[in-house]
């Protein structure tokens, strides 16, 4: 599986469990303090979950490896863009 489908795979997991245990989690999301990297900005922190076991809210890959940089930057923008998309059909 390369990078790009694990972290895929990882935001599946991550709104699998959102959908199924925080209704409509998208609304709380405020997208003006989110930073993926900070894990009080981030998704799970943001709804009050343990950061530290959300498995799907972080970048799949660890620190040492080299796609690492590049598995961050998408798993920012790729949440950025669920949250939106979500917020709107709420609206």
């Amino acid at each position: 599986m390369n990078t790009h489908d694990k972290c895929i795979e990882a935001i599946r997991e991550a709104i699998q469990y959102l959908d199924t245990n925080i209704p409509d989690w998208a609304s709380r999301i405020d997208l003006k303090r989110f930073e993926f990297v900070l894990d009080s900005r981030c998704i799970a922190g943001q709804l009050g979950l343990n950061t530290y076991d959300s498995k799907g809210f972080d970048s799949p890959l660890s620190t040492d490896d080299p796609d690492f940089n590049w598995s961050y930057a998408f798993m920012d923008s790729a949440w950025r863009e669920i949250v939106k998309a979500r917020q709107v059909k709420c609206v």
